[in-house]
């Protein structure tokens, strides 16, 4: 009786182990379960949400246009570490109402974007999306505000109601975000909307990057394409990425002469410089630069002066005017800066960029003093800013024709000549593919110039001979 008592006993206890053991293997495969449905897209991303508070909008459909976007933001993963997706967003109307909700890089925590994003307030007024546009390209999609640039895709979706105030400038800083690698959908809702604008902002194909829904109740049935569509792009591929890491070069930017005629001048002409810079990789085994002319209190220094880019824009920001001459500093480049004992070294490629927004006092000295840097290994480049400047000079100057690069001015660089820039400088590119890409690229008013002197010239050598 003693032996049949333990044993029920034991069975007894042997069953509460096993059934209390039993929960706690269902409560671990309970926490190793995902929760809720699963995401549509597990990739990461930039996405910014520019949301449309205008008074157009009921209070009750901007409600739902904010439900909307977080069921959007919902179909992605997010990390804590910031490495998922992540989400920015700005709200626009008048003016002075068109603000920044959060950055991308403030809020990893799923919950607690969401709960942003339900606290967003609509103070109403006008449809000023072209400046919401572009305060998301600008301020947004910046390094600075936690955009992954080159790294995942950078996409802005606009929700708008109705049409823009100014549909012109809406289309054209459209076409600015997707030039700068933004991959821009547009939603528009309801019946007032206009089709060609919501074309004219949406990327191409439209198909994937323009929706329209019939109004504020539709929006949760594009929700799940959205972010299909959404998931699919994939980051823009930029020309140049890791600029000179692996071509050693030295690079000399020569300021021409009428860079620094003025005080406005020269410093839009420094300014670029220090965009052009901003992309290089800088150090003894990649790129050094050098700026020329380099005298006294000149802007110019040499190569073995700064090894950081912030030294270099600090003392491009203090640079002050000289008087030199574009032959004088295109010779002073060859003889002084491409030396060794200021920083030039052996085996390095030797680049000299000359910024032109004008003629030389004496063409003649110019196209002598280049042609002195060619024979000494030197790859000149030319960037003729405006039309003003005869073919002559700079095709004299530079190393060839596809080494001549006309910029209508120092803000308006189409992105075509920018990639052309930064291939040139930072891959090397060879002559046949630049000699191409030029041909492609080459300004209007410029190839008239060239017709009209060409025209001229048959002429005037016509009539010498009939004389």
């Amino acid at each position: 009786m003693k032996a049949q008592a333990v044993g029920v006993i034991c069975i007894f206890l042997s069953t509460i182990v096993n059934a209390q053991l039993g929960h706690v293997w269902e409560d671990e495969i309970k926490l190793n379960k995902p929760t809720g449905p699963p995401k549509i897209c597990g990739k990461p991303a930039d996405i910014v949400f520019i949301i449309d508070a205008s008074s157009s909008i009921w209070p009750v459909d901007f409600t739902k246009q904010l439900n909307f976007i977080q069921s959007v933001i919902n179909e992605f993963n997010f990390e804590k570490n910031g490495e998922g997706a992540r989400i920015g967003a700005l709200i626009y109307s008048s003016p002075w109402h068109t603000k920044i909700q959060f950055n991308l890089n403030e809020h990893f925590d799923q919950s607690k974007l969401l709960d942003h994003v339900k606290r967003i307030r609509q103070p109403g007024g006008g449809t000023y999306t072209q400046m919401a546009i572009r305060t998301a390209r600008k301020m947004m999609f910046t390094t600075e505000a936690g955009a992954r640039i080159g790294q995942v895709p950078q996409i802005a979706i606009v929700l708008t109601d109705g049409k823009s105030w100014w549909p012109r400038m809406t289309a054209h800083e459209a076409k600015l975000t997707r030039q700068a690698g933004i991959r821009v959908m547009a939603i528009g809702i309801g019946y007032n909307i206009n089709i060609k604008e919501i074309h004219d902002i949406a990327s191409k194909p439209l198909t994937d990057n323009a929706f329209t829904v019939s109004g504020f109740d539709a929006l949760q049935s594009i929700k799940e394409e959205l972010a299909i569509k959404a998931c699919e792009v994939k980051p823009p591929v930029y020309e140049w990425t890791n600029c000179g890491k692996d071509l050693k070069s030295d690079v000399a930017f020569v300021l021409g002469e009428g860079t620094t005629e003025d005080d406005k001048e020269f410093k839009k002409a420094l300014h670029f410089v220090k965009k052009v810079t901003s992309k290089f990789h800088v150090g003894e085994e990649h790129m050094k630069v050098a700026v020329v002319p380099t005298d006294c209190e000149a802007p110019g220094f040499h190569f073995n002066k700064y090894d950081k880019k912030r030294q270099i824009y600090k003392h491009l920001d203090n640079a002050r005017i000289t008087d030199r001459t574009t032959a004088g500093r295109i010779k002073y480049m060859t003889e002084k800066t491409f030396a060794p004992e200021h920083g030039a070294r052996e085996g390095a490629r030797k680049l000299a960029i000359v910024i032109m927004n004008g003629n030389s006092k004496n063409k003649i000295k110019s196209i002598l003093a280049a042609k002195q840097a060619k024979k000494k290994g030197v790859e000149i480049v030319v960037l003729a800013v405006g039309d003003s400047i005869k073919p002559g000079e700079v095709y004299g100057i530079a190393s060839s024709r596809s080494r001549v690069i006309r910029i209508p001015n120092y803000k308006r660089v189409p992105i075509k000549i920018k990639k052309l820039i930064y291939r040139l400088i930072c891959k090397g590119d060879p002559l046949g593919q630049l000699l191409a890409d030029a041909a492609k690229i080459r300004s209007r008013p410029a190839r008239i110039q060239r017709l009209k002197l060409n025209k001229n010239f048959k002429k005037n050598r016509s009539v010498k001979t009939s004389s």
